[in-house]
């Protein structure tokens, strides 16, 4: 399930709530839940971590939740607010 279908889901859940003309199962329901709360995780930023390469001592930031490359210190300027890869929120604070 993605996140854009576990919102839809959740939005069919809230709205017939109260309905008997439309039953999801517990499984469904459940899949919806936890896609939320991953996304709702995703928006507590983390920092990403340093890993340093040999070549040419490149310092390479990685993301701390799917451990890919964010970017380099060659484009710390085009740091990212997210991760490109996973969508986790980064904090680029010092």
């Amino acid at each position: 399930m993605t996140e854009n279908e576990a919102k839809d889901w959740l939005r069919a859940i809230t709205a017939t709530q109260s309905e008997n003309n439309h039953t999801c199962s517990l499984e469904i329901r459940k899949e919806a839940l936890y896609m939320a709360i991953q996304a709702l995780e995703k928006q507590i930023a983390k920092k990403p971590y340093l890993d340093q390469k040999g070549l040419l001592d490149a310092k390479m930031w990685h993301c701390p939740v799917c451990k890919k490359e964010v970017i380099s210190d060659w484009n710390i300027d085009l740091a990212n607010e997210y991760c490109h890869n996973c969508g986790q929120k980064l904090d680029w604070s010092e």
